[in-house]
């Protein structure tokens, strides 16, 4: 389970150091003003509602990604967990027929 949350971790550090700014001062500028002006400057992160859709969506299907994978692998570990049941189960049955036909053996050796 480590290992899904570093790499959870990684790609989220991935995809936001991919995100390009327009240099700090005109961000900053710009986000304290009206929201259109904000809005005008296209290479600006934090103001550019676009980016952040894209962001968001990114996240959210890396978030999915992990939630399959950690249900595959519960399904997984329920799946072998269940084979070594019906192992167990199927033993016990043939241990039983094996049991009774000797009893059987014996009782016809008997007559």
């Amino acid at each position: 389970m480590k290992q899904y949350f570093l790499i959870i971790i990684i790609g989220i550090t991935t995809l936001l150091s991919s995100v390009h700014c327009a240099p700090e001062d005109n961000c900053t500028k710009l986000s304290n003003t009206d929201c259109q002006t904000c809005l005008s400057e296209p290479k600006c992160a934090y103001c550019n509602f676009r980016i952040w859709i894209i962001i968001v969506a990114v996240v959210v299907g890396v978030v999915l990604l992990a939630i399959i994978i950690a249900v595959c692998c519960v399904c997984r570990k329920c799946k072998h967990h269940s084979i070594r049941k019906e192992e167990r189960r199927q033993q016990t049955e043939d241990q039983r027929i094996g049991e009774r036909m000797e009893e059987r053996r014996a009782a016809a050796e008997a007559r």
